[in-house]
């Protein structure tokens, strides 16, 4: 009996990427926008330095952040900070920090000036994007952390210092 050998159509791999593309695209939108939501409302608060007792600074969990919270830094500035919590260079935390970053630029639009972090000189992988929307910045990192064996995305909100 002679040995025939078939190959897989291109096509069919094609149409499977297309239609994962086409249910996924969707979902992901809908959860940028509760994103920019969450952020837009932190924005509002951060322009007045989150004024207000501590119990009214928001308590907010952002999108499957392993935790968040409020604190006050030396310089007298309040602020928001969640963190993602990885296994060591998974591909997920980059896809979490590419993910963080582009809605935050779909978010913030023309009202901010972006600013790339510079590279240093740090055995751990380390990468920094941050929003300045007028007094507050919005900023979202990448971090690899071998002698943990994670990597984190942290996202943080520094109020607008009112001194």
């Amino acid at each position: 009996m002679p040995c025939v050998r078939t190959t897989p159509s291109p096509f069919g791999a094609t149409f499977a990427l297309l239609t994962t593309l086409l249910i996924a695209l969707p979902a992901e939108r809908g959860r940028a926008d509760g994103v920019c939501a969450d952020m837009n409302t932190l924005l509002e608060q951060a322009q007045s330095n989150f004024a207000g007792d501590v119990g009214s600074l928001p308590q907010l969990r952002l999108d499957g952040a392993d935790s968040c919270a409020t604190f006050f830094s030396p310089g007298g500035s309040r602020g928001f900070h969640c963190v993602w919590e990885f296994t060591y260079r998974a591909a997920e935390a980059e896809k979490a920090f590419t993910f963080f970053d582009r809605t935050l630029h779909r978010c913030f639009a023309d009202r901010a000036r972006v600013e790339h972090d510079q590279p240093v000189n740090h055995p751990d992988f380390y990468r920094l994007q941050r929003y300045h929307v007028g007094p507050v910045t919005v900023s979202v990192s990448l971090k690899d952390k071998s002698a943990l064996q994670k990597t984190y995305v942290f996202l943080r909100v520094d109020g607008a210092n009112q001194d």
